[in-house]
């Protein structure tokens, strides 16, 4: 559908008592209006020739236009033109600067023209300046007036995953709720536009056994959870999930990505131990198993070991160690002792 002026006047009528309701009556006042391609005086007002006071609603067109092409947007009319014969120019970005001629304006009539499909990823908005010049003289009728326009964006972009396949890993132990890995989308359309609002959702499950119905995923997070019990090792070590995300609140452009889950026996839950504070380490350690190697800086005085312990899904939780620092050896319980270097 083409785009239309949707921007109009600012209502004077709702201003408040004291407020200035628009440009007040002087000498040498030209009457400008901006109407749609049905005719309709859509932005309308006295405009002075030296100072404009009022600013022009954006003019919205929609990305995509089919055509046919060059299609009118809106009219630029001043009442000068009543008196002399005006001509018409368009000045900025998409007029006589790059990238040009996407907009034009015909210079006896005033009526401003898209020419090509515009592309709201490219470009979201255009700020152009339109002119106009006595046509005898060459002298400004008008001081120069700023025109926005704004691309409304279509839904033309489809969700995108940012990896192909995702690994996870779960134990058997685990209980139904626990979340414990996720997948993520991206959609190039407008943020916070439905166009770019993504849904998530399970298509299928390889094997659906012991129920077809083992993991649910958050619709809006993709967030990947346990949904039933008897996840069992011994019995299924894989399960493959298929799963979609959708645009326009699920309902739009779609795109799907695998999900590979790796079940784990309920003794061994891999995890990792990342170190926090870096300021008495040399470097930042991670493991696997029961335990971490970690290098001291020297250091004369007690202190905190800050760890963070991270489960296959993510989850993590800050364990705190005291630390002291003793000359020979350590006879205090209850604590991580460490030699002087």
């Amino acid at each position: 559908m083409s785009g239309v002026v949707t921007g109009v006047h600012a209502d004077v009528s709702s201003s408040q008592p004291g407020q200035d309701t628009g440009p007040a009556l002087v000498q040498d006042e030209a009457l400008l209006n901006v109407e749609d391609v049905g005719g309709n005086s859509k932005i309308s007002g006295i405009l002075k020739r030296r100072k404009r006071d009022w600013i022009i609603p954006p003019i919205s067109v929609s990305e995509n236009l089919r055509g046919p092409l060059p299609q009118k947007i809106a009219q630029v009319k001043t009442s000068y033109n009543k008196e002399v014969r005006i001509v018409y120019s368009i000045t900025g970005p998409g007029a006589d600067q790059p990238p040009r001629e996407i907009f034009t304006i015909d210079k006896e009539t005033g009526w401003l023209y898209v020419t090509q499909p515009l592309d709201r990823e490219t470009r979201a908005s255009y700020l152009l300046l339109v002119h106009a010049v006595n046509e005898h003289d060459g002298n400004t009728a008008e001081e120069p007036m700023e025109i926005q326009i704004i691309v409304i964006d279509q839904n033309d972009n489809r969700p995108v995953f940012t990896q192909d396949s995702y690994l996870g890993r779960v134990s058997e132990a685990s209980k139904v709720g626990f979340e414990f890995m996720s997948v993520a989308a991206t959609d190039a359309d407008e943020p916070g536009n439905a166009n770019s609002d993504i849904r998530y959702q399970i298509l299928n499950q390889d094997p659906p056994l012991p129920s077809k119905d083992m993991f649910s995923i958050n619709p809006v997070t993709g967030g990947i959870r346990v949904n039933a019990p008897g996840l069992d090792r011994e019995k299924i070590t894989k399960y493959t999930l298929e799963i979609q995300a959708a645009d326009f609140e699920g309902n739009g452009l779609r795109a799907t990505c695998r999900a590979i889950i790796t079940v784990t026996d309920r003794l061994s839950i891999p995890y990792t131990v990342e170190l926090m504070n870096l300021d008495y380490w040399t470097t930042e350690m991670n493991t696997t198993g029961t335990g971490a190697v970690l290098k001291l800086k020297p250091t004369l005085r007690d202190f905190n070991i800050v760890l963070r312990v991270c489960d296959s899904g993510g989850l993590c939780k800050n364990s705190t160690i005291f630390a002291q620092v003793y000359d020979g050896n350590c006879l205090i319980k209850g604590s991580f002792c460490i030699n002087k270097p």
